[in-house]
């Protein structure tokens, strides 16, 4: 990671001291996988503010320059400790400013909308510093595969013992417009009405990844079903 040598001393033990993120209009700067990263720091409400209303523009040149990283963050610190008025006015000391929460926060959404950063809030400088390792490792990451997992399946019996029929069930919900109830009929009227195209567990264990206990695991969720009841 490179460091601004604008940063405070404290956050250079994250990394090498050097001007290339002010190029980005950054104060934090590596690559990785996802591409070139960025990260503006803002004590808020000190810096952020100064930068924002300076009449050389500089919070709008730094975020112009930011438009050619491919991951970039802007970090408000401090944020949480803010205190407003009752009215959403800003208090600096015993002195409301000409700053409204409605304007920080229609800025941010202009921030995240139009220059495409994405807005994360830290409480203070040893939590901005946990905020940049961590973020780090996620951007080094090979993957990021999170969101495409489903959640698990939940049972409706006891000891949370997951039947066959569990499975069914969240497996049938996949599809589109069935919930819980809509698969519960699907499987008390049809049975389960899906087959995997193997002959057995075996075939399953050609996958990398699956063992046996697995494999027979996956075979039974499919083909041990219930006759489906007569009407």
């Amino acid at each position: 990671m490179l460091v601004s040598g604008a940063e405070p001393s404290v956050f250079f033990t994250l990394g090498e001291s050097s001007g290339l993120p002010e190029e980005y209009g950054a104060d934090f700067y590596w690559e990785s996988p996802l591409g070139k990263v960025g990260v503006q720091r803002k004590e808020f409400p000190g810096d952020f503010l100064s930068s924002m209303q300076d009449r050389s523009g500089r919070m709008n040149l730094e975020l112009l320059k930011m438009q050619s990283l491919d991951v970039k963050v802007l970090m408000i610190e401090g944020e949480q400790r803010a205190r407003w008025t009752n009215d959403g006015t800003l208090m600096a000391g015993h002195h409301p400013l000409r700053y409204t929460i409605d304007q920080h926060r229609n800025y941010l959404a202009s921030i995240q909308l139009f220059r495409g950063l994405q807005v994360q809030r830290t409480h203070d400088k040893w939590d901005s510093m946990r905020f940049l390792e961590s973020f780090k490792q996620w951007t080094l990451a090979k993957d990021h595969h999170a969101l495409d997992y489903r959640p698990a399946a939940q049972t409706e019996g006891f000891w949370d013992t997951l039947s066959n029929e569990d499975y069914q069930k969240w497996f049938l919900q996949s599809l589109p417009l069935v919930g819980p109830v809509r698969a519960k009929n699907i499987i008390k009227t049809l049975g389960f009405p899906f087959r995997l195209t193997i002959n057995g567990p075996n075939d399953l264990m050609e996958v990398p990844g699956i063992g046996g206990l697995l494999a027979q695991r996956i075979w039974d969720m499919f083909h041990k079903l219930e006759a489906p009841k007569e009407s």
